[in-house]
């Protein structure tokens, strides 16, 4: 996971940790430093193509934060990402989002998701990067980009049963 950020407006913090069931959990602390008035958030996902170019395939929407916050309609890449907060998290419900201190626990990326289900299996980079308006421009302040290697979880066991069994008859 890369993460870019500008640090006079926002500082986070991350641990990335992938179980051996191939289930991504996202663990973060968020230091906003100045007081958004609105908030924005761009996505999306480019797949590796046969070239090894990673090249567009879902997304470069923007959405309005702070109108999902406020009456959390919209958006259905908002509402997904929202449902994975499912551990201990104080997170930003309304705007304008205050300067302090938000963290989220245990978010969990299993690829069963509307996000994942039309992609085909391989290796694909998701991008989130979030601004605020300053004087009508945009301005991005923070950008993360994750790089994964999705598999059908059947194939996925399979595999790893094959692998299991190849180090069994090495030994």
């Amino acid at each position: 996971m890369e993460v870019i950020q500008n640090k006079s407006f926002f500082d986070f913090q991350h641990s990335l940790d992938k179980t051996e069931n191939n289930i991504y959990v996202l663990s973060f602390n968020a230091t906003v430093l100045v007081k958004f008035q609105n908030i924005f958030l761009r996505n999306y996902i480019n797949v590796l193509n046969a070239n090894g170019k990673y090249v567009p395939f879902i997304g470069g929407g923007v959405a309005d934060l702070c109108k999902y916050l406020n009456n959390r309609k919209g958006n259905k890449f908002m509402r997904v990402l929202v449902s994975k907060f499912k551990g201990s998290n104080n997170f930003a419900t309304s705007c304008p989002i205050e300067p302090g201190v938000y963290h989220a626990d245990d978010i969990i990326f299993d690829g069963n998701s509307f996000i994942t289900q039309f992609i085909p299996d391989g290796k694909l980079m998701a991008a989130v990067e979030l601004g605020t308006k300053i004087n009508g421009k945009m301005n991005y302040f923070f950008k993360t980009e994750l790089y994964l290697n999705l598999m059908d979880p059947m194939k996925w066991e399979k595999e790893r049963s094959r692998n299991d069994s190849q180090k069994g008859s090495k030994v």
